[in-house]
């Protein structure tokens, strides 16, 4: 799902609880990157990492930078659902301006969540993408992603890329249906390596991307999806389709086999997956 909103003036300022400004020579975070993450703007607790990126996109601040909380009081998910954000979980939200037509924008959560399953798959987790936006190990979610936009009717003017992982929690802090990197390892990353693994492949994706290599991201999609040939229950706009998942299309979009006619989903409101 990818929203198109305005914001409403934020109180906070650009330098209100930034414990500090992570940049390549600094705080010993050598990211390497072109563009994603070179500079990141680290705070102690926000409300929402999206909505404060959102406003600073509106105020100009370049592409590539990235927005980052140790804890949200009021982080959402896709549809105004809230998104618990644990203690020890990475919060972020990027920055992006691709000049890329409205219709291409779906793709943004599509090459996103790709960069979030390979970073975790070389953890030693066996993730998986559940289209569109979330990222789950077995049957409970690790990560969870919301695109949010400003845009003309034809063209995008910017893009904000919101994660959401849980990595260093407890099972004790996490609802029934998620799980996290520690409790599927029993290792200890911090924050700050995990967040430099995540720029570095979030930034050699987003250059493929800029080359307009889709095919790319729905080919890992489809690999790394475990949707293919399952009967899924989508909700759309308050009504459900019943059907088996045959792929995703070029632009991301979901194809399901319904009563023997394909049929396209770009986005869905629920994705439910029977086997």
């Amino acid at each position: 799902m990818i929203l198109k909103r305005s914001l409403k003036k934020q109180r906070i300022k650009m330098d209100e609880g930034i414990t500090r400004v992570f940049k390549d020579h600094e705080e010993k975070l050598k990211i390497n990157s072109q563009i994603i993450g070179l500079h990141v703007y680290h705070y102690r607790s926000l409300e929402s990492t999206n909505d404060l990126a959102f406003s600073l996109a509106l105020k100009g601040l370049k592409e590539g930078n990235i927005i980052v909380a140790d804890r949200q009081t009021k982080g959402k998910g896709r549809l105004g659902r809230k998104w618990y954000s644990p203690k020890g979980g990475l919060y972020l939200s990027v920055i992006l301006r691709p000049d890329i037509p409205f219709l291409r924008v779906s793709l943004v959560t599509i090459f996103s969540a790709v960069s979030v399953c390979s970073v975790l798959r070389r953890l030693g987790i066996n993730a998986w993408i559940k289209w569109p936006n979330d990222i789950m190990v077995a049957n409970k979610k690790i990560c969870g992603i919301l695109v949010e936009m400003d845009s003309t009717i034809d063209r995008v003017k910017f893009i904000i890329t919101g994660i959401g992982i849980n990595n260093k929690v407890n099972k004790s802090d996490l609802v029934h249906i998620a799980t996290s990197i520690y409790e599927e390892t029993a290792q200890l990353i911090s924050n700050k390596d995990l967040l430099r693994f995540l720029s570095e492949e979030l930034d050699k994706n987003y250059a493929i991307f800029l080359k307009q290599n889709y095919t790319y991201f729905t080919d890992k999609l489809k690999a790394m999806s475990r949707m293919i040939n399952k009967n899924v229950i989508l909700k759309v706009n308050s009504k459900e389709h019943k059907g088996k998942v045959k792929g995703f299309d070029d632009d991301g979009s979901l194809v399901m086999e319904i009563n023997k006619k394909k049929k396209k989903f770009l986005s869905a409101d629920n994705v439910k997956v029977l086997g």
